[in-house]
């Protein structure tokens, strides 16, 4: 589980997530330009408790992944 979304499936190359009415794919190619420039965008009901969840979840300091404000 990754700060709460669950995986659904995984079949090829796609695996796809999904936390209640949200989800999101992840393909598995790589490409270094993408790689060094990855940004994400989830939009959320409310973003003040999406923000203290993520924080609560410790996954920004698992991956060192920074949550811009």
């Amino acid at each position: 589980m990754i700060i709460g979304f669950t995986l659904i499936s995984d079949e090829g190359a796609i695996a796809y997530f999904l936390f209640s009415d949200q989800g999101f794919l992840l393909q598995d190619f790589y490409e270094e330009d993408y790689a060094n420039n990855f940004m994400m965008h989830l939009l959320v009901k409310d973003v003040d408790s999406w923000y203290q969840h993520v924080l609560s979840s410790g996954i920004t300091d698992e991956y060192h992944a920074p949550i811009l404000e």
